[in-house]
């Protein structure tokens, strides 16, 4: 009997070894992917920062010779006057060949006409998953690229959604009339922008980052529309409404009037790599399917 007690004690005692081997398994599991978070977020926190002086920098550079660096430059070596530490150039989730090659790769140069406006891209850091963009005027943001599995896919993702290299590329004078489903875009974080809500804002309404599916009804034809597939001019015609669906495409929404709600004053700017466009009549049949 006392051998029989002893015995149901170790195997009980074994149980208990093995669930708290189990939870310490789970917690150092649970422990290394927070830290694992906090390092990548800390990572992109850096690139974010270096991004701050590389801006800067850049402004310098503009006031002393009237343009930004060259499409192509070396960036670390031509901004490196104007800035304090070499690392500003530096990506920390990268292991570049040299300093400044992951910014160099993804600078895009503005046009003259882009110099003033705010929300020209400029360069970029790539940090897994997450991007940190420079637009111009100092601004700084950070995006998710949806499907990029590190780094590197993630930059080739910025290369082709923010500096052309898109299979849709355009601008669309956006016209919804009185039904809410003649615009209703699902935006980067699941939540969406309707008509209502471009009505609400009386012109105040400024979006600019990824979508996922857009339904919308273009006002006038393609001489008011400039939207370009692989390349060619692709006629958007009035009266038909589209629907636009690609997990990376990335807008740009705004009013140009000023303090106007007109829904015709609606502007949508598109940069999609592999959209499905999908064509419906007014009385929401499909009439034609486009697929890249």
């Amino acid at each position: 009997m006392g051998h029989g007690a002893d015995r149901d004690r170790r195997a009980f005692a074994a149980i208990e070894l093995l669930a708290v081997v189990a939870v310490i398994a789970i917690l150092l599991g649970l422990g290394f992917s927070v830290y694992r978070g906090a390092r990548l977020s800390a990572r992109v926190a850096l690139a974010e920062n270096n991004l701050k002086q590389v801006s800067s920098a850049l402004e310098l550079y503009f006031r002393k010779y009237g343009a930004y660096p060259m499409q192509g430059a070396d960036l670390a070596a031509e901004l490196a006057p104007f800035v304090q530490n070499a690392a500003a150039f530096i990506n920390p989730a990268v292991e570049e060949s040299e300093p400044g090659a992951t910014l160099s790769l993804l600078y895009r140069e503005p046009s003259l006409a882009e110099v003033d406006k705010s929300q020209t891209y400029l360069t970029a850091l790539p940090c897994g998953k997450d991007v940190a963009i420079l637009r111009s005027g100092g601004r700084v943001e950070r995006q998710e690229i949806q499907g990029a599995a590190d780094s590197q896919a993630a930059a080739e993702a910025v290369l082709a959604l923010l500096t052309g290299e898109s299979q849709l590329r355009g601008s669309l004078n956006i016209n919804p009339r009185n039904n809410d489903f003649e615009f209703d875009m699902r935006i980067g974080d699941g939540t969406t922008i309707n008509r209502d809500d471009l009505l609400a804002s009386r012109g105040s309404l400024f979006y600019e980052g990824r979508a996922v599916y857009i339904r919308m009804n273009p006002k006038g034809n393609s001489n008011r529309n400039t939207i370009r597939i692989s390349g060619e001019s692709f006629e958007v015609k009035n009266g038909v409404v589209y629907v636009i669906e690609d997990a990376q495409m990335m807008v740009r929404l705004w009013n140009i009037a000023s303090g106007g709600g007109a829904m015709g004053r609606w502007w949508l700017d598109i940069n999609a790599s592999a959209p499905k466009i999908t064509m419906l009549n007014p009385s929401g049949a499909v009439i034609g399917v486009i697929q890249k």
